[in-house]
């Protein structure tokens, strides 16, 4: 099948123009449901969070959101030398990684040695923390207490509590900080024509050819939107003759702490103890220990193939969401597998790229897909007919909208790659 640029014509239409309607397999699969899974499950989370009174649209080209940091409860001792320096002094002035993560009076506990110290100073600029040593060993009447031991270099100091006194006065205060996070606006546009005499013309295995086309190209750009999702960078590209152009940056982009390679074969111990960290954080309430994992269909086979994979289709959550749901209930919560046909990998040189072997692990109440609003103009997922010239004896049509990625608390996400079978 040729791809001919340009609008439709008599000429460049099938020649066979017999009035008979007979639906072809080709056709019937641009109806699959399937086919771009994370469109399908934006869009329906949307409409919830609709009747909920929760906003699906913004106002302007760029999408902003803070995001707040954990407040830092542990360090590392950073000093190669501290071993013999402690051994002769009986150090009380510490440098670590993170000097800021304490504060006055917080009590840490060295979880190599188990002895327990108390934060008296504190100089963020240098890292370095004056502690009090054995702090617990100082009651004579505790036989428990664990005494000061030599430190060694990347001992880890966890803040365990704090040590205040009766009638005390403020302790210091300790406030989260909180990083802006933006996506910009991008134009996704995929229009269709062909000549008025085409449109009149009734094909034999097509019916009504317009139509036909609509649907070709509605399939067509639900994929591009898809990929972009998946795959898109955040960009302002300056275009000579077109102005500054805007790319969204995908999930792929915005994922960042948790991406874990499998190394091929692996156990299903390793492979919950990769999901582990990917379920710490969650949107809270009966959804904190589910998640949605995209799969891709090899990876899918892999957990069907495993005898220990309590594998069960959700049928509530499949129509709920307009997607095939299937549970996988791991040692961590439950994983809402859906499989993507755009998960099989892109080959060059040998190699085959992409998400082929991987699971996407997504909070989805933590992830939106709105649209362009404001001043009365919606750029929600239309259909413009009929937007040719009105001097031209064509039809055009044309799908288009304006969106822009939401993905909060990315390390809520994440993504475990080259997961090719059980060792």
């Amino acid at each position: 099948m040729a791809v001919l640029p340009g609008r439709l014509t008599t000429e460049s239409a099938s020649s066979n123009r017999l009035p008979e309607h007979i639906i072809t397999p080709e056709r019937m699969n641009f109806l699959d449901p399937d086919v771009t899974p994370l469109l399908t499950l934006t869009s329906s989370i949307q409409g919830r969070r609709a009747k909920a009174g929760m906003p699906n649209t913004l106002p302007d080209i760029v999408a902003r959101w803070d995001e707040d940091d954990d407040l830092a409860h542990s360090t590392l001792i950073n000093d190669a030398g501290i071993a013999v320096a402690d051994a002769m002094l009986g150090v009380v002035d510490i440098t670590v990684d993170s000097a800021d993560a304490f504060r006055y009076g917080d009590v840490l506990r060295n979880f190599r040695t188990g002895e327990i110290m108390k934060v008296v100073e504190i100089d963020a600029v240098t890292d370095i923390i004056s502690v009090i040593r054995g702090y617990t060993d100082l009651d004579v009447t505790e036989a428990n207490s664990t005494a000061a031991a030599i430190l060694n270099d990347n001992d880890p100091l966890v803040r365990v509590g704090v040590a205040i006194p009766e009638g005390s006065g403020q302790q210091p205060t300790r406030q989260r900080t909180r990083d802006r996070v933006y996506n910009y606006m991008q134009i996704w546009r995929r229009d269709t024509s062909m000549t008025d005499t085409q449109a009149t013309v009734v094909m034999k295995t097509l019916g009504n050819d317009r139509k036909f086309r609509r649907k070709q190209a509605w399939r067509e750009w639900k994929l591009m939107i898809e990929r972009s999702i998946l795959w898109g960078e955040r960009a302002l590209v300056p275009d000579p003759g077109e102005g500054t152009i805007r790319q969204m940056g995908g999930i792929d982009q915005f994922i960042v702490t948790n991406r874990t390679g499998m190394g091929g074969a692996t156990t299903e111990l390793a492979l919950n103890t990769a999901l582990e960290p990917m379920f710490r954080y969650g949107s809270g309430g009966k959804y904190s220990t589910r998640k949605f994992g995209i799969i891709s269909p090899s990876c899918l086979a892999v957990l069907t193939s495993a005898s220990t994979a309590k594998l069960q289709v959700n049928q509530k959550l499949s129509q709920q969401y307009g997607v095939t749901i299937t549970d996988w209930v791991t040692a961590n919560g439950i994983l809402h597998l859906v499989r993507h046909p755009l998960f099989t990998g892109y080959a060059g040189g040998g190699v085959t790229y992409g998400y082929h072997a991987s699971i996407l692990v997504l909070d989805m109440e933590f992830i939106s897909f709105p649209y362009l609003s404001g001043n009365g103009i919606s750029w929600d997922y239309k259909m413009r007919q009929d937007i040719q010239n009105k001097d031209t004896h064509e039809k055009v049509d044309e799908f288009v909208t304006q969106r822009t990625l939401v993905l909060q608390h990315e390390e809520a996400h994440g993504l475990i790659y080259n997961f090719t079978g059980w060792s």
